[in-house]
């Protein structure tokens, strides 16, 4: 039988991050479906989307290179909000030489 091994310190760390990062990504996606004048600190979270996912997508990547089970709460966490990420589009402004 395989003795399991205990997270490192800094490992951790990075779960706890990543839990509190799902858990705002998770309340970012209830932006386009509250009112916010009556719940404004959504509104917040809604407004912080994109660079909330692009840290989820960091500690993907992060857990992916640990080789470790735990990249699937980041995974589950996007994949949650699937239908909100397809609603976005994101314009880049052309630049003009």
């Amino acid at each position: 039988m395989k003795k399991k091994q205990k997270l490192p310190f800094i490992d951790k760390v990075f779960l706890w991050i990543n839990c509190g990062l799902c858990l705002a990504l998770l309340i970012s996606y209830l932006a386009p479906v509250t009112d916010p004048k009556t719940v404004w600190l959504i509104a917040f979270f809604g407004l912080a989307y994109p660079p909330i996912l692009l840290v989820n997508l960091i500690m993907i990547a992060y857990w992916l290179l640990r080789k470790s089970w735990l990249v699937l709460i980041s995974v589950l966490g996007i994949l949650c909000g699937f239908g909100v990420l397809e609603k976005i589009s994101v314009s880049i402004p052309a630049i003009v030489i």
